[in-house]
């Protein structure tokens, strides 16, 4: 569900232009600061997880939609495909060149997030069958997910430009 949540901010953040800011969320309890153990079991959940196989299948998903809409306006789409390629494997070594930054990122995001007790139930959760499982069909759940993200970019781009058109 993680991954699928950051997907759908993803795919809205790139269709409408906006995020959640940090300071409209709840703050952190001041009282759980980052422990050792916090973040070694932030570190774990991302590990489990499977966060960097997501992050590299979303920004392959991202080149080929960009190639997909460059295909649409293009006379040269067999060039689109072989500049997919391209871009995909750019982004996938530039991605994994920042992996140990980003996995650092991402641990420390978790455990700022969540408890150590909530950190645990997570490890626990993705190690068992249901959690595996999980993990296993997210994408094709995202995949799914996909016209209602689409729905949910048209209203917006709909509503603003009503907002933005002359009376």
């Amino acid at each position: 569900m993680r991954t699928v949540y950051f997907a759908a901010l993803l795919a809205l953040t790139l269709g409408l232009g906006g995020v959640a800011r940090a300071e409209d969320l709840p703050p952190t309890p001041a009282s759980e600061a980052v422990s050792p153990r916090k973040l070694e079991l932030a570190n774990k959940v991302v590990e489990i997880s499977g966060t960097e196989s997501q992050i590299t299948k979303m920004l392959r998903a991202i080149a080929e939609k960009f190639a997909s809409d460059l295909d649409a306006k293009s006379e040269a789409p067999n060039r689109n495909k072989i500049n997919l390629q391209i871009i995909m494997q750019a982004e996938t070594d530039a991605m994994l060149a920042k992996w140990p930054e980003m996995k650092r990122l991402a641990a420390n995001a978790y455990a700022e997030t969540y408890s150590e007790e909530e950190l645990s139930g997570l490890v626990d959760f993705y190690q068992s069958p249901a959690g595996r499982a999980f993990l296993e069909k997210e994408p094709k759940l995202f995949v799914s997910l996909q016209p209602m993200l689409e729905m949910a970019r048209e209203t917006a781009r709909q509503a603003i430009e009503k907002s933005t058109s002359s009376p």
